[in-house]
């Protein structure tokens, strides 16, 4: 009976030390798509934050990378809504026609009529 005590104890062991063998194992040699070309390990992570600004503001209208995204210089991160902007440019558009509708009025009446005295008056016939 001692005997059969000791067996079980032994069996016992062995089935302990063959799980933390294959957990071991397992553990070591675990791969997901989601950590694949991702290195792990201890230590200081230092990391750069950077913060992201636009040269106008306005409303985005979709959001192209999420936190935590890997992400390249120049690639575009959001998309934003710039009909506001478009509607001020064809504003300034129509202001400047218009100006120069003013500037062309204005030479027609004023500077015109005056050159053409000044031509009839100075410029003699041959």
């Amino acid at each position: 009976m001692a005997a059969n005590r000791h067996l079980k104890w032994y069996i016992l062991g062995v089935i302990v030390l063959l799980t933390a063998g294959l957990s071991r194992f397992l553990w070591l040699h675990r791969s997901t798509d989601a950590t694949e070309g991702i290195a792990s390990g201890n230590g200081r992570i230092e990391a750069v934050e950077v913060d992201i600004t636009t040269k106008y503001s306005g409303r985005l209208v979709a959001i192209l990378a999420k936190e935590g995204d890997m992400v390249e210089a120049r690639q575009i991160l959001a998309n934003m809504d710039v009909q506001d902007l478009k509607a001020q440019i064809r504003q300034a558009e129509a202001e400047a026609r218009q100006a120069e509708n003013r500037d062309a009025a204005y030479y027609d009446l004023t500077v015109a009529p005056l050159s053409a005295n000044w031509m009839a008056c100075h410029v003699k016939p041959y």
